[in-house]
């Protein structure tokens, strides 16, 4: 059921564009976290050791939104450099505000945390470290239009994993410091919590890591501590439970995909499932290469096609294919596994294009993939 916070703690979630003041960084243990199966890397953090950087010292000018990208470009591309966005604080760019000795630590959770496009084709990001969604005009150069503050405790430690936005513009964010689930008006002022215990069905959220909204407004909710996906109808009331394995993206019949590994034909099996989680036709099947190999669905377009992201150790690559299971086109993406995390790499359907999302340190570039 919904639990709608105090009014201090509400008038302070208000604070629509309001710039996040520096704080005492926290320690986290994402060097320690590994990836675990095809749905639970969303929350996989990346490992110890940082990729190389390359570019030298790092120049404090002011970076394009696009076009060169300056010293802060990973190289190659692959596709089409969207944006580059310049590691800081200030409210119109993405970034990390810097630790106390003045380093900006690495890893993306303490940066960018989630991308989404919404069915308009307007980009959110969760810029986690500054505890705020800044939103992006891809039309305008991805010129920046608003960001909404996320503060949801005196303590400020809210942890927000993903991000959703459903038809009115409302958004969603899955907090698993605080095991809730926040919505805001599509104005940024926060409207309500959603995922307290609803017993004896619902003993509450645990660490929700992947949120989505389908066409009808019920809010899915993958709990990687649960090893479920719960749903809630879009009063907030729990509304029921999936399996892991089903895919938080929606057709145009509001019907999800699930991944299933099968052991005898050693390959991926993908299935359509009605929106109560029956599972109907199989669409797709994709052959094991490797044991360390994976695969999971990423987005799906207006046209109602299917993206599919393989990865292995040093090869991560989509795969686009129809409603009925036929290959459209092939894409390489970026092969650095220590940033493969579900929504770094997303669809937008709208223009039913792929992007790929690296980030060093110093700045957060956004590839729209090319097909091969």
């Amino acid at each position: 059921m919904i639990q709608v916070r105090n009014f201090a703690i509400i008038f302070l979630l208000a604070a629509f564009t309001a710039q996040v003041a520096p704080f005492q960084a926290r320690e986290a243990d994402a060097g320690t976290r590994k990836s675990r199966i095809a749905d639970e890397d969303k929350v996989a953090a990346r490992k110890e050791n940082p990729p190389t950087e390359s570019g030298g010292a790092y120049a404090r000018r002011a970076l394009p939104t696009t076009g060169p990208a300056g010293d802060t470009a990973f190289m190659p591309s692959f596709g089409k450099i969207a944006a580059v966005f310049q590691v800081g604080s200030e409210e119109d760019r993405l970034g990390v505000i810097r630790t106390s000795d003045n380093r900006v630590p690495f890893g993306m959770y303490y940066g960018p945390s989630s991308f989404v496009f919404d069915a308009a084709g307007t980009l959110y990001v969760v810029d986690c470290r500054n505890y705020r969604v800044s939103v992006f005009d891809p039309e305008n150069k991805y010129s920046f239009v608003k960001s909404i503050s996320y503060f949801t405790d005196r303590d400020h430690k809210s942890f927000v994993n993903d991000v959703a936005v459903d038809r009115g513009g409302s958004v969603y964010l899955a907090d698993s410091a605080n095991r809730n689930i926040l919505k805001f008006s599509a104005l940024g002022l926060p409207e309500a919590v959603i995922g307290a215990p609803a017993p004896p069905a619902f003993k509450g959220l645990s660490q929700p890591g992947e949120i989505a909204v389908d066409a009808k407004g019920n809010i899915y909710v993958r709990d990687f501590g649960a090893d479920a996906v719960f749903v809630f109808a879009p009063d907030g009331k729990f509304a029921g439970e999936l399996k892991m394995n089903t895919a938080l993206y929606f057709n145009s019949k509001n019907m999800r995909y699930m991944i299933e590994y099968h052991a005898d034909s050693e390959s991926w099996k993908i299935f359509e499932e009605t929106e109560k989680g029956e599972t109907q036709r199989m669409i797709y099947e994709i052959s094991r290469e490797a044991k360390e190999q994976n695969v999971q669905i990423i987005g799906i377009d207006s046209n109602d096609d299917i993206y599919l992201k393989t990865f292995r150790s040093g090869a991560i690559g989509i795969t686009k294919i129809t409603a009925d299971g036929k290959p459209v086109s092939t894409f390489a993406a970026h092969n650095q596994p220590d940033f493969d995390t579900t929504r770094y790499f997303f669809v937008d359907p709208k223009r039913r294009a792929v992007f790929a999302v690296r980030y060093n340190g110093r700045g957060v570039e956004i590839d729209e993939l090319t097909a091969k």
